[in-house]
């Protein structure tokens, strides 16, 4: 056989002969098979993490978004140690938080204040406009850093390149609460690589944006700015929530004066129209004769006058002198009945006019107070003037006031009784009410009924204010008791206002326009209370609001809520101050405003179950 022939037939038999096949595709498949597995092993592993680092910064800004107290670093620090717990990993990782407003000239987000835990650089304040720039440079060198990976290095502390896009335009006067997370992830299998390190050290840094929900933005101690650029030129308009915008309601139309129905000074003893008929002479003569005195007997058997305006009215006045005699106690928890020692004006049975007083005012008693209650009798609006604190009227050796009352009417019935109630824990020879110079007039003329009449079934009054409750969810229309405080005022009254309120109802928030299923509690229609705060210009740590409850057992007697819809028409809510804490849970509510627009707060003190109970309500600086 040639040569030829035999290399020809020994290639031939080589290709045909399939001994050691499976051996050699073992060596040359299985390790691309190993380093497959442990490949998906890998790649699993760092989407596993690139989750729960995501879900956890998530849980984070939510927690941070509730807070309803000036952050302090030591609270963020501890959120850093949350975050790594939620992580369940032996990751090193850092959180940098950032307070986030819009800036409308540049059409883009501003830092407000920002801190990086645990060493992290904050963000610099023209961070997004360098972003923005694409000046990353620059933006690193702020970072004040060299590469490295240990998340204290400049690169290592870069936000995403994307992050200016990735913030939603911001609401007027409101700031966003930015969460960014930052952790180091290496692979559970060095070397698989073939001893390339190509995702070791491997940075992840998910973001977080959320809107705070107690409050316009949150504060952090130690920055210089905190509120918005605008917080103070953004007021909505006060209109009923999910109805749209609504017109700014009138003032009352003041009768000229032409129709003269009722002007009894008491001088001749003229007690016409009047259930009790007590006429006295003031103690120095200096008012002469005057209808009282009246005590806390009044309370449950008010004291009655029977207006009849005679024919149909498009407007009615009635105004008079009260005189307080002696020693009212306004809100002092040591000699004040519960709710404060009041004086209830009433409209056939129920309160247009509910103000607590006290002899020798100071700060809140001695502003003027100003309540409007839009009802089917017709709308009233009540204003009462200090003129006098130092007087002799009568009673015992305690300096007496008068306030000029004046009570305008819109559309109102033809015929009603206007009624007075005294809420009072001590006898009438020591605090008791008189009432002088008694005028009513009308204006004639065709009613057009353009005022609020509530429609929602009414259930029965408050016992601290004589207004009336009605059933349903909130509606701000109708009327309440109402407080006219300035910063100067509340400052001279030691910077708090107190008293007892009834906290409860029968409708579920959560099933109401403006709540969700987080908003858990039961209210009324009606609010409890009207706060009217003037922030007097002031901002900043200057302006400063809390308003909280107690009921003196950390909410465990009365657990109350707290829905307030301020002057912007945002509502806020809060159902607890503390919880998850064992032995130091607070089921108080509290919400703590940072820069306190001017303007009416509508608050509204429910109960965390249907029903009613008692509680305090605090208004305070802090």
């Amino acid at each position: 056989m040639s040569r030829v022939k035999s290399f020809t037939r020994l290639l031939r038999d080589f290709a045909t002969d399939a001994r050691a096949a499976v051996t050699v595709e073992m060596v040359l498949i299985l390790p691309l098979l190993i380093w497959a597995f442990f490949a998906t092993m890998i790649f699993n592993d760092a989407y596993r993490v690139r989750t729960l680092a995501q879900s956890a910064a998530l849980h984070v800004a939510d927690a941070i978004s509730r807070s309803t107290t000036i952050l302090t670093e030591d609270y963020l620090e501890g959120m850093n140690d949350v975050y790594d717990f939620l992580l369940a990993e032996q990751q090193t990782s850092r959180l940098r938080i950032t307070s986030v407003a819009w800036d409308r000239d540049a059409d883009r987000p501003m830092v407000l204040w920002s801190h990086g835990t645990r060493g992290m650089n904050p963000l610099p304040e023209n961070a997004f406009e360098l972003l923005a720039s694409d000046d990353l440079g620059v933006l690193r060198e702020l970072m004040d850093g060299e590469d490295g990976t240990d998340l204290i290095a400049g690169f290592t502390q870069m936000p995403n390149v994307d992050l200016h896009n990735r913030i939603p335009p911001v609401m007027p006067g409101e700031a966003l609460i930015l969460v960014e997370s930052f952790t180091m992830w290496e692979t559970p299998l060095r070397g698989v690589f073939l001893g390339f390190d190509i995702l070791d050290d491997t940075r992840l840094s998910p973001i977080a944006v959320v809107r705070p929900r107690f409050s316009p933005f949150i504060n952090f101690e130690g920055a210089i700015v905190a509120a918005p650029p605008d917080a103070n030129e953004f007021a909505g308009p006060d209109v009923e929530p999910g109805t749209g915008d609504e017109e700014e309601p009138e003032e009352p139309t003041e009768p000229d004066g032409g129709l003269v129905i009722v002007d009894n000074d008491f001088t001749t003893n003229d007690t016409d129209g009047w259930s009790q008929t007590t006429v006295t002479s003031s103690s120095d003569g200096s008012i002469g004769r005057f209808l009282g005195p009246f005590g806390g007997e009044t309370h449950g058997n008010p004291v009655t006058f029977e207006v009849d305006l005679g024919r149909e009215m498009v407007a009615a006045r009635i105004e008079f002198d009260l005189y307080l005699l002696d020693s009212w106690d306004g809100y002092d928890p040591n000699w004040s009945p519960d709710g404060g020692e009041q004086l209830w004006i009433g409209v056939d049975g129920t309160s247009i006019a509910a103000e607590a007083f006290q002899v020798n005012p100071l700060g809140i008693m001695r502003a003027a107070r100003d309540t409007t209650a839009s009802r089917e009798e017709g709308e009233f609006r009540t204003r009462m003037e200090l003129v006098g604190d130092n007087m002799t009227i009568g009673g015992s050796g305690w300096s007496d006031q008068a306030w000029r009352v004046t009570i305008d009417i819109t559309d109102p019935n033809e015929v009603f009784d206007l009624g007075f109630q005294m809420l009072s824990d001590e006898a009438r020879d020591n605090e008791s009410f008189g009432i002088d110079n008694f005028r009513i007039s009308a204006t004639a003329g065709t009613q057009t009924q353009g005022h609020f009449i509530p429609s929602q079934t009414k259930i029965n009054t408050d016992p601290f204010s004589g207004f009336q409750k009605f059933r349903g969810c909130p509606e701000p229309r109708l009327a309440a008791r109402t407080h006219h405080v300035t910063q100067s005022a509340l400052e001279a009254s030691g910077s708090s206002l107190r008293h007892r309120v009834q906290a409860g109802g029968r409708s579920d928030l959560t099933a109401c326009n403006g709540f969700d299923h987080n908003d858990y509690g039961y209210v009324n229609a009606n609010p409890t209370l009207l706060f009217n705060w003037d922030n007097e210009n002031r901002s900043g740590p200057g302006n400063r609001l809390r308003i909280r409850t107690d009921d003196g057992n950390r909410g465990f007697t009365c657990d109350a809520i707290l829905a307030v819809r301020d002057p912007g028409g945002q509502w806020n809510y809060n159902g607890w101050t503390s919880w998850g804490t064992l032995f130091f849970d607070d089921f108080n509510a509290r919400l703590d405003l940072e820069n306190a627009q001017s303007g009416t707060y509508q608050v509204y003190v429910g109960n965390w179950y249907r029903g009613n109970c008692q509680t305090d309500i605090i208004f305070e600086r802090y």
